[in-house]
């Protein structure tokens, strides 16, 4: 009786796993693990996300005086924090859709699956995008290509002027993400855009904006401004470095190399200090011809 109790387990998992590979079924259960939250916040990489997670993070713990094991690590996975107390709702953070990883036209071009949810969408000057993408690619990404299974980690071995120009999880296939997002912004509960250059001028305001879009409106300002202080550039910086969060997320592949740090600059406009000037002209070329004006992004 174990041993067939035993089969039909395995059975049902194997039937499980083959159904995910179904694009139907696959995008069903998709939606329904999406119900489940009440917020997202989605960016392309490198515009910012672990910064304002660990802000968000930050001012609900100590808004709500959690005493969790595991701190630290509860700042980097804060869809857990909602299992605390039934105020704090369950926000997801994505870059959606591994867009990292695709070219512009492999892009899903519609949102559907969002319409139960709240969309935090954070942005980014696409020149400090790329720039940052490239030193990710190249400096944190160390993977041998001969590892099939991590291939797309493997560490990108161009200079910064051909990786502007890649198909692949660069400049194009940012221009397309904005604008496939800014062509489905009505699909959502609600939706907010949110500025990178605007949390770097002004972060008590931006994060105070972001709590109150999220319902944690009750938070008060102190609070938000020690999420502020907390989540400081030096601060993460010295938490990367000491691996005060035990993730790959915040650990520099090399601790006395800037380069491949997780918090490696976090300034607006620092392209200027890696690209020529014909690289700059092709990126802004690129940006007014084919971005959305919706992000007003001109130059």
């Amino acid at each position: 009786m174990k041993k067939l109790r035993n089969y039909i387990t395995n059975s049902q998992k194997q039937v499980k796993e083959k159904l995910k590979h179904i694009p139907f079924i696959d995008k069903l259960i998709r939606q329904r693990n999406k119900k489940e939250v009440d917020a997202f916040v989605v960016s392309f990489p490198k515009c910012g996300r672990t910064w304002l997670r660990l802000m968000i993070g930050r001012a609900i713990i100590q808004h709500f005086n959690l005493s969790i094991s595991e701190y630290d690590r509860r700042l980097i996975h804060i869809q857990e924090l909602s299992k605390f107390n039934s105020r704090i709702p369950r926000i997801v953070f994505t870059h959606d859709d591994d867009a990292f990883f695709k070219s512009s036209d492999e892009l899903c071009t519609s949102k559907s699956e969002y319409r139960y949810n709240k969309i935090v969408f954070l942005i980014r000057d696409p020149r400090d995008v790329v720039v940052s993408s490239f030193f990710h690619k190249k400096y944190r990404y160390n993977f041998l290509p001969e590892d099939k299974s991590r291939l797309a980690y493997a560490s990108y071995d161009g200079e910064i002027v051909q990786f502007i120009r890649e198909p692949i999880g660069s400049l194009k296939t940012l221009i397309e993400y904005y604008n496939i997002w800014d062509k489905n912004r009505h699909i959502p509960l609600d939706f907010m855009l949110l500025r990178y250059e605007d949390i770097s001028s002004d972060p008590i305001s931006a994060l105070r904006l972001t709590l109150d879009f999220l319902g944690l409106n009750f938070i008060n300002d102190d609070v938000v401004a020690e999420a502020v202080n907390y989540a400081s550039f030096e601060n993460m910086r010295k938490m990367e470095k000491n691996n005060v969060f035990k993730s790959p997320i915040m650990k520099p592949n090399n601790p006395s190399d800037y380069k491949t740090y997780k918090v490696r600059q976090g300034k607006a406009g620092s392209f200027k200090e890696h690209l020529d000037e014909e690289s700059i002209l092709y990126v802004n070329n690129q940006i007014q011809k084919y971005l959305s004006n919706f992000y007003k992004y001109y130059y």
